[in-house]
């Protein structure tokens, strides 16, 4: 992936989206693909923070999203969202360091 710029990681702060994805791992998205209903999805806010969710669909000023830990299904209004990418890949958190290592070259 050092060749690719397509992706960015980066690594999961909380439980929320257990048992698919747990804190400290590493979360690997696809900043050049569009984000699809049913897609565990990377969302950078515009306040600068990211959460990371399960993108149920559209609404008609934003998305529709689920968390799994605890269950929850909620709305997230478009005007607090930068940019939203599908997860491409999870693993050990010691792929953050690398994906960031890879892309600063």
């Amino acid at each position: 992936m050092a060749s690719d710029p397509r992706y960015a990681a980066l690594r999961m702060p909380t439980n929320d989206m257990r048992p698919r994805i747990c804190a400290g791992e590493a979360v690997i998205y696809d900043i050049q693909s569009k984000a699809e209903p049913g897609d565990d999805v990377v969302i950078l806010l515009a306040d600068g923070g990211s959460i990371v969710r399960g993108l149920l669909g559209f609404t008609a000023d934003g998305y529709r999203l689920k968390c799994y830990s605890p269950a929850a299904v909620g709305a997230l209004p478009a005007a607090r969202v930068k940019a939203i990418y599908p997860v491409v890949l999870r693993g050990h958190s010691d792929f953050v360091q690398e994906i960031d290592d890879a892309n600063a070259h």
